[in-house]
């Protein structure tokens, strides 16, 4: 795998990806997610999360309000 400032700019993040690029487990963005401190978003039955959302999330600052997903997680599955 080729590190991710290798990619091309990226509008949303995989599960898997933003494990990579932040150093949390899955675990611990599950929780973020399911606790609505990171906002993510299913696009094609898949989950993905901002670049901005995340930088947010490891910056300690609440998910903004005006670009957050308007959206209700019931649950999270072990699949990105």
């Amino acid at each position: 795998m080729s590190m991710i400032t290798d990619w091309p700019k990226r509008i949303a993040y995989t599960v898997d990806e933003a494990m990579f690029a932040s150093g949390l487990s899955r675990r611990s963005l599950t929780w973020a997610m399911e606790s609505g401190r990171l906002p993510s978003a299913l696009v094609m039955g898949r989950r993905r999360i901002s670049p901005d959302a995340l930088e947010r999330f490891m910056k300690g600052l609440p998910p903004d309000p005006e670009t957050a997903p308007r959206m209700r997680v019931v649950a999270v599955s072990g699949r990105a």
